[in-house]
């Protein structure tokens, strides 16, 4: 490995089966809620909303890597 070459070491995290359903779940959710969004159906608040009771109602292993609020400067009309 040349010193140009970054080198990452990623330690896997077991999951259950029923942890790797939440996930998919959360990720399903997160891609829905997002899409509404984009098409206009929802608002920036519902969205915000709506993402927060997702958080509630998937107990994801990831959730130390979500943000603490919702960033949605980009996502104003």
């Amino acid at each position: 490995m040349d010193e140009n070459t970054a080198c990452t070491h990623i330690e896997a995290i077991p999951f259950t089966e029923d942890e790797f359903y939440i996930e998919v779940g959360w990720l399903l959710a997160s891609k829905l809620t997002k899409g509404l969004l984009d098409k206009g159906l929802i608002s920036v608040p519902q969205y915000k909303e709506i993402t927060e009771l997702n958080k509630d109602s998937f107990p994801i292993i990831s959730v130390d890597l979500l943000p603490k609020s919702l960033d949605t400067t980009d996502l104003q009309r």
